[in-house]
């Protein structure tokens, strides 16, 4: 994670460091992550998950008002209808939460950084539950 909050950044250079270490292109690497790992390679096209996750009650709301339905009967319908896109929105918010914790643990001056510069996992468990 970068400064500001996000790996964003890291992305481009995580494929030209591929790229250079494979003798491929990057357009090779992109689309050998495309092929073999689309998820992973959605994730980090997402980050920061903060930005994403600051749409969600927004989402919600358009989702409610749209279909005409409560907050209840929405995450229910999202549940039976798409579960794997509504398990990620749902543990999206403690994760990106749990990381802000951890983050803000790790650059305060009154908190001394762990040696490895991890958040503890008691920390990252506890925050996330």
């Amino acid at each position: 994670m970068n400064a500001q909050g996000g790996g964003a950044a890291e992305v481009p250079q995580l494929i030209a460091f591929v790229s250079k270490q494979t003798g491929l292109s990057q357009a090779q690497v992109l689309a050998a992550l495309k092929a073999n790992f689309p998820h992973t390679l959605a994730l980090l096209q997402m980050l920061p998950l903060s930005a994403v996750n600051g749409e969600i009650p927004g989402l919600f709301a358009f989702l409610e008002k749209a279909l005409k339905v409560t907050p209840t009967e929405l995450v229910a319908a999202l549940k039976t209808n798409f579960p794997a896109i509504t398990q990620a929105i749902v543990y999206l918010t403690p994760v990106v939460n749990a990381g802000m914790t951890c983050r803000a643990q790790l650059t305060s001056p009154t908190t001394a950084a762990p040696r490895s510069g991890r958040c503890p996992q008691s920390e990252r468990t506890s925050r996330a539950s």
